[in-house]
């Protein structure tokens, strides 16, 4: 008989768990969106540029949107998330924000989609809303980027972004 209950208990409790599931509401997805240039600038650069895949830190690693709170505890919003893989979010609003200028030749996010005469690699180390100032959340992105011209790969500068 206990075994019988035991059964009963679990098949009740997997179907309300199932039932959680499909009644709670989709998370929002979050995308990133380069601001546009409001007047092209007259400088053109016959280049083709491939943006690499991003390098995140590993708490960023993830569709999950960040917060950091005090004592540097990071945290994840619930029922939010990124469009996709944060690295490839970053990617795409880097390409979009690149292409929207209109001083390059190509850019694009895949190098093997074209022959690049430059690289950008970037490593994102924050992209995250910071609650550690006890008081309404700051959104932080920092990231370190290196252009690197192809296929030789020499670095031609790096800057940090904060």
């Amino acid at each position: 008989m206990k075994r019988l209950m035991a059964m009963v208990a679990a098949t009740w409790l997997a179907g309300c768990g199932s039932m959680l599931e499909r009644d709670a509401p989709e998370p929002a997805a979050y995308v990133l969106t380069p601001p546009r240039p409001e007047v092209a600038t007259a400088i053109f650069l016959p280049a083709d540029l491939a943006v690499l895949t991003p390098r995140v830190a590993p708490e960023l690693a993830t569709e999950r949107v960040a917060t950091r709170w005090p004592g540097n505890r990071i945290d994840y919003y619930a029922g939010a998330r990124w469009g996709g893989d944060a690295a490839l979010v970053v990617q795409s609003a880097l390409v979009g924000g690149l292409r929207s200028t209109g001083n390059l030749r190509s850019v694009e996010a895949d190098p093997g989609r074209l022959r690049p005469t430059h690289v950008l690699a970037v490593e994102l180390t924050r992209l995250e809303a910071d609650y550690s100032g006890g008081g309404l959340p700051v959104a932080r992105v920092e990231m370190t980027a290196s252009l690197a011209g192809h296929p030789e790969r020499r670095t031609l500068s790096s800057w940090t972004v904060r």
